[in-house]
């Protein structure tokens, strides 16, 4: 099913897409594939499930950004920069919150949405 991200925080880790056929579809920051999160407008691709206060979306691909009108050339995988393999990176959430992706081959770290100081209040506060 294709749709546009109507909103999306980052912050509090989920977000909607409104459908083409312009139903409301819930989803959270487990539900994006690959290492890079959605933004307002973004264009992208997924599928439906029942969720537990209505439709939810599952499996979502970014297609198009809106931004930058570039278009997304990756189904999720990516090139770790240490290790070299394609794969698919592995989301590290945080009270729901998105924290970091890294490598499931060697556990290199792909993509930090969190800075050291918030990552200490986190653990310690």
């Amino acid at each position: 099913m294709k749709g546009k991200v109507k909103w999306f925080s980052q912050e509090k880790g989920f977000g909607f897409i409104v459908n083409e056929q312009g139903q409301d579809h819930f989803f959270g920051v487990r539900d994006v594939v690959g290492a890079e999160l959605p933004n307002n407008s973004d264009e992208v691709e997924f599928e439906t499930r029942q969720g537990k206060k209505g439709i939810a979306a599952t499996k979502i691909t970014i297609k198009l950004k809106a931004n930058t009108g570039r278009h997304s050339n990756h189904s999720g995988r990516m090139d770790c920069p240490q290790c070299s393999k394609n794969v698919y990176p592995r989301m590290v959430t945080n009270y729901g919150r998105p924290d970091r992706s890294f490598c499931p081959e060697c556990g290199a770290v792909l993509k930090d949405f969190v800075d050291g100081a918030t990552r200490f209040f986190r653990l310690f506060f």
